[in-house]
């Protein structure tokens, strides 16, 4: 029977295989090590036997690394697998925020969080599905607190647009502005993807029934049958918005440093008004 044969049947052999190629010659993984890949099942390499399934040479650097310094097993363990998908979503929304989707290969976000790239893949197989669940995993709380804002100005029976627009904005303010920098990430993330036709559908998937919501009680404030103003007048507020809650600094830019938007709560109230005012012209025209 091949040696590799042998390995096949038994996970630990198995993960002894795989981890003692990834270190250098002479040097044995520790039982730890073993252990963690054997739970883990991580294909890093196949056997010398099989030299179709050998990875590159860059990926082998990468699990010499691994092995090494302890990367991978220092961010997650059995006991706490969830620790490192949430630092390598937080990483790859601070990235993303500041680069842009195709400016941020992988391989960076591995960096930034701390972890291996292989534990990366291992969490997201492909660039897309991380993209995906950078967007999705904070829209329920937005969402919820929206919803919760239209039920309250509805209950009220107000025609008060100023209290309209701020039911759809000021939960995306407050969360933006808590303090969690994450939020923040978040919010110049939101930014570029309503712009973006290559990753708005994820947006679309999670925020326009909310925005339907909303485009629903304007209509309806206004007595039409149609939705088509409403719709328009919930995108333009939604254009609006994001662009005061992103720091895109084009009010510096524009005002030659004499003006500052780094705190969307300066401009809030102004924007408030802007918008109130659009959305009556929009439908009443």
């Amino acid at each position: 029977m091949a040696a590799k044969d042998k390995v096949d049947r038994h996970p630990l052999l198995m993960a002894a295989w795989q981890t003692i190629l990834v270190f250098r010659p002479g040097r044995l993984p520790p039982p730890a090590a073993l252990e963690r890949a054997a739970a883990y099942r991580f294909d890093w390499v196949s056997a010398p036997c099989d030299p179709t399934r050998l990875r590159s040479r860059s990926r082998m650097k990468d699990m010499r690394e691994d092995a090494s310094t302890g990367r991978v097993m220092a961010k997650v363990s059995v006991k706490n697998p969830g620790g490192a998908r949430i630092a390598i979503l937080d990483a790859a929304e601070e990235l993303f925020a500041q680069f842009g989707f195709d400016g941020v290969p992988v391989r960076a976000v591995a960096k930034r969080a701390n972890v291996a790239l292989s534990l990366v893949t291992y969490h997201f197989p492909s660039k897309e599905q991380l993209i995906e669940e950078v967007i999705t995993r904070r829209s329920d709380s937005l969402n919820s607190a929206r919803r919760e804002h239209l039920r309250k100005f509805i209950l009220e029976d107000s025609r008060d647009l100023t209290k309209f627009a701020e039911a759809f904005t000021k939960p995306f303010l407050l969360l933006i502005g808590s303090g969690d920098e994450h939020w923040r990430n978040y919010g110049e993330i939101i930014a570029q993807t309503a712009h973006s036709t290559k990753y708005s559908t994820t947006l679309t998937k999670h925020y326009d029934q909310t925005a339907r919501m909303f485009a629903d009680t304007l209509r309806d404030m206004y007595g039409q049958t149609d939705s088509e103003k409403s719709i328009r007048a919930i995108v333009f507020c939604i254009s609006v918005m994001l662009s005061i809650f992103a720091s895109t600094r084009r009010v510096e830019a524009i005002s030659e440093g004499k003006y500052d938007s780094a705190d969307p709560n300066d401009a809030y109230p102004l924007m408030l008004k802007f918008i109130a005012g659009g959305i009556d012209k929009v439908m009443m025209g």
